[in-house]
């Protein structure tokens, strides 16, 4: 009896963490497909537009917006991309 669960916990174990694996690979697929690689049903040009509307979100200020404010807005941005580690991020680039 004891082997038995100790079976079913080794069991559990690798498929707790095989189903880690598979979330986090179709996460990293989802922020991909964000970020610029076309889809499968995308056409270049769409990939490109895209992409032109993504720089212009992370780069260029508007025009209410500073510089200062242009700069916190990218480090949020970039914390997001990153997983949410907003509060490592203490210069842009880092």
């Amino acid at each position: 009896m004891q082997q038995l669960l100790l079976g079913l916990a080794t069991v559990l174990r690798v498929n707790v963490i095989t189903a880690f694996i598979i979330v986090r690979i179709i996460h990293d697929q989802n922020i991909r497909k964000k970020l610029g690689q076309a889809t499968r049903h995308e056409y270049l040009s769409q990939r490109s537009n895209r992409d032109r509307r993504v720089t212009a979100n992370l780069g260029q200020a508007t025009r209410r917006e500073s510089l200062s404010q242009r700069s916190n807005r990218d480090r949020r941005v970039a914390a997001n991309l990153d997983g949410g580690k907003e509060n490592r991020i203490t210069r842009w680039g880092t």
